[in-house]
């Protein structure tokens, strides 16, 4: 059952309440007619009871049930437009909600994508810079074994490749006759 009807209940028993307890009042207020002692019953049986409603009672009932009626329409579209409101705003706030979201998920997703880009400029600043100095090093070996060769070729008595350092004294001699060779 929706909320509405069931808060509705208790105020439609009321009006029901108030217009029964209406109608008994307003008949119990009337002045009852004193019938003289000489009057024929039938002049008696003309006005109403004390608990009868007459036509101008029961039109002024009927009006005030139409307008009580008519109030608590009233109330009744209130409610609704205040719970169509209601939801329109939640919806509102949801997507507005769901919006910041998105923008939160979005500046996530370009900055990461900024990480990724910076990682991979870094990678190949790395690989460049490994590149280069395997290069230099090749280079460096270069130039060593060309100042090797020069410093070989620069020497008084020609190039040796192999050089005899003795051990022992340089006048020795092993065996008569024999001299080194060059």
């Amino acid at each position: 059952m929706p909320r509405s009807t069931r808060s509705l209940r208790p105020i439609t028993l009321s009006l029901w309440l108030l217009v029964g307890g209406w109608s008994t009042m307003v008949a119990a207020d009337q002045p009852t007619p004193a019938t003289p002692a000489g009057t024929p019953p039938k002049a008696a049986a003309a006005q109403p009871a004390p608990g009868q409603l007459t036509d101008v009672n029961l039109s002024e009932l009927i009006r005030s049930y139409l307008a009580l009626r008519d109030q608590l329409q009233g109330v009744q579209l209130a409610m609704l437009q205040q719970r169509l409101d209601a939801e329109v705003a939640s919806r509102t706030q949801a997507t507005a909600v769901a919006e910041k979201f998105e923008a939160i998920r979005s500046a996530i997703e370009s900055e990461r994508e900024f990480r990724r880009q910076e990682s991979q400029r870094s990678q190949e600043e790395r690989d460049r810079l490994s590149l280069e100095l395997a290069q230099f090093q090749r280079t460096i070996l270069w130039l060593a074994g060309a100042l090797a060769a020069l410093g070989l070729l620069e020497r008084r008595d020609g190039p040796v490749l192999l050089e005899d350092y003795a051990e022992e004294d340089p006048n020795w001699q092993d065996t008569p006759g024999w001299t080194p060779p060059l």
